[in-house]
């Protein structure tokens, strides 16, 4: 799946988009899916 990463403190200019594994949510989370 694709997320936003922001690797360290600043404006807009250090979001990243990048591919990432898909979380797996334990009994007391949910995963929201955002299309």
């Amino acid at each position: 799946m694709r997320a936003v990463q922001v690797t360290r403190f600043g404006g807009p200019e250090v979001m990243r988009v990048a591919e990432v594994e898909r979380p797996s949510p334990i009994s007391t989370e949910v995963l929201v899916r955002v299309v």
